[in-house]
């Protein structure tokens, strides 16, 4: 069958050669680099797993497409935010600003609404309000800002405000610490935001992020998992990251969600791994190594899901471009799993 993008109006897009250059990150859904511009750099920094996403067959096409109104309390809402926001409201105007920013919270969530928040200023709102919210506001406008930062096609938009934000790094660290589950969740889908931003990485890092993101992934909090995964993967994308991460046994917490949870997080944790074994020589022996990673990324590209299957095809081209490994790849049975995966693909 004709393979096509997310888009059902794309154009087939030629799979991609099986090289050294797979796409590094965990978006897949943004628009795949020309081969040529892949080949030149090993990591491609900010450009995720687009290939995967387009070596799956897409939807059929719909017949009529519906132009999303915007809701009409948009301007109110964020008119009663700014106002907070300008003399850092307390009492009853910071309580409507709280209840503002819950219902913007709910609309960040609605695909069809994500971009006119966005579009009428949304994103540096929510980030000031961050900063003296309370516990509860605070809550609400880092899922708000997960929302509109992490997925639709305005997030690249969303994340541009918040490019030298550097002072969210710390708030961000102080929710995924939370006791409250609801705050380590919005702590999770903001950093998965944050994280893909190039030059906030590193000011993450420094601000403690990665031990409380480790301990996240470890405990298999539904809440939070699916964007816990997605933040590291990001994070990953930036080799002195990587050097932490694996000290903190990422690698080790990334293969159990392998083969549990939804094909989703099945799939970004292969992303995650491919990303960490592509810092260096020391980050690709220490996923190798790590218990039951080569056998559940084996395991993935026998499980007949689409993207699941080419992330792990991307971990092991980074896995195998060390030729210390290919004896443990093949010891844990990487050569039939990719020669069936590849029958498959012919039949």
């Amino acid at each position: 069958p004709a393979l096509h993008s997310e888009s059902p109006a794309s154009s087939p897009v030629a799979p991609m050669p099986l090289g050294r250059s797979a796409p590094p990150e965990d978006e897949l859904g943004s628009g795949a680099p020309p081969p040529s511009k892949v080949s030149k750099r090993r990591r491609q920094g900010d450009e995720a797993g687009a290939y995967a996403l387009a070596l799956v067959p897409s939807a059929a096409p719909v017949s009529a497409v519906v132009v999303p109104k915007r809701d009409e309390r948009i301007p109110h809402l964020l008119s009663t935010l700014r106002a907070a926001c300008s003399c850092a409201a307390k009492g009853a105007q910071k309580n409507r600003a709280v209840h503002a920013v819950e219902t913007i919270g709910i609309l960040a969530a609605d695909d069809s609404q994500r971009g006119f928040l966005v579009s009428a200023g949304a994103t540096p709102a929510l980030a000031e309000f961050l900063k003296f919210g309370g516990d509860r506001g605070r809550r609400l406008a880092a899922a708000a800002l997960g929302h509109l930062t992490c997925s639709g096609e305005t997030a690249a938009e969303a994340r541009q405000f918040l490019a030298q934000a550097v002072d969210l790094a710390p708030i961000v660290v102080e929710l995924v610490k939370e006791k409250h589950p609801e705050g380590r969740a919005a702590g999770a889908t903001l950093l998965a935001g944050l994280a893909q931003i190039p030059s906030l990485r590193g000011h993450l890092e420094s601000a403690g992020v990665v031990v409380p993101l480790v301990v996240l992934l470890r405990a298999h909090d539904g809440l939070h998992i699916a964007s816990a995964v997605r933040a590291l993967g990001h994070l990953a994308a930036s080799a002195s990251v990587c050097e932490r991460l694996t000290a903190c046994g990422a690698e080790a917490a990334l293969a159990k969600l392998l083969g549990q949870g939804e094909a989703e997080t099945r799939m970004r944790a292969a992303l995650a791994l491919r990303n960490l074994a592509a810092g260096s020589p020391e980050g690709r022996a220490a996923v190798a190594a790590a218990p039951s990673v080569l056998p559940g990324l084996v395991a993935l590209l026998g499980a007949g899901e689409g993207k699941g299957e080419m992330a792990a095809v991307f971990a092991f081209q980074e896995i195998l471009s060390e030729a210390t490994l290919h004896e443990l790849a093949i010891r844990a049975g990487v050569a039939e799993a990719l020669k069936a995966a590849l029958a498959r693909t012919s039949a």
